[in-house]
């Protein structure tokens, strides 16, 4: 596929470069600019990857954005770039939080240093950029999954409602996961009252949904599940709708007779 072959040549640059590149302008060139490339987007054309993206605020100067992505005349995407020795782990995309909802229908934004890329949406709160990014990865460290979810952000392909969907799912996997991850629960050791019940609760409604649950967590067969474990878990959850996430997560974690 081309977009891996793309995204290839940019990771084999990587190793080869990055040790020569000083400031942010330089990673831009060498790094992001050739990944929108790979994306689909014109790099060459500023109607397309519009660079310095002015942004008007009401009675305050002006600010820009690194880059603005566009596609049939509308802005679909802001881009915030860093210098690709920074850390975005320990990082806040204040300035992308602050002039995302000055742009009207744009539902994208996208923070990267060039290597590691953050994608946020609004979910939580319409027109307000989510601070927690729905999908994120790394060049150096990605897989086929991660292809999978870039697809829908390659130009020709991009849909806004189907980018939408997906990361209402991705952001509420990754809730479930960082939950599960919280609640690691030793069953031959902990009393049933020492148990303490997941909560998947986001502040938005509109992923937590049974749909998205049904989706994202399979139906366990009945005959892998360890019938002492199950009995246990069960005493400890009020909400049944939990016990599937509690069941999946022992799989997980080879809890399994």
């Amino acid at each position: 596929m081309e977009l891996i072959s793309n995204i290839q040549d940019i990771v084999t640059r990587i190793p080869k470069q990055r040790d020569h590149i000083r400031n942010q302008q330089a990673t831009k060139t060498a790094f992001v600019l050739p990944f929108f490339n790979a994306l689909g987007y014109d790099i060459f054309n500023p109607l397309e990857v519009i660079p310095d993206f002015t942004v008007n605020r009401s009675e305050q100067p002006r600010e820009k954005m690194d880059y603005a992505l566009s596609k049939d005349e509308k802005i679909i995407a802001l881009v915030e770039c860093r210098w690709c020795g920074d850390d975005l782990e320990h990082d806040s995309p204040r300035q992308l939080h602050q002039l995302y909802s000055l742009v009207p229908d744009v539902r994208l934004g996208i923070l990267t240093n060039g290597i590691s890329y953050q994608f946020f949406t609004d979910i939580d709160d319409n027109n307000q950029m989510d601070w927690s990014p729905f999908f994120e990865f790394n060049l150096l460290n990605f897989g086929e999954k991660h292809f999978d979810q870039l697809k829908m952000f390659q130009k020709d392909s991009f849909d806004v409602n189907l980018v939408l969907s997906h990361a209402g799912k991705l952001k509420y996997e990754s809730t479930v996961k960082k939950s599960l991850a919280h609640r690691t629960v030793d069953v031959e050791e902990k009393s049933d009252h020492n148990v303490v019940s997941p909560d998947f609760h986001t502040s938005s409604d509109s992923i937590e949904t049974q749909e998205i649950r049904d989706e994202f967590i399979p139906d366990v067969p009945e005959s892998l599940i360890n019938k002492k474990i199950k009995y246990y878990i069960s005493l400890n959850l009020d909400d049944p709708r939990y016990i599937k996430l509690w069941l999946e997560y022992l799989k997980v974690k080879d809890y399994m007779e």
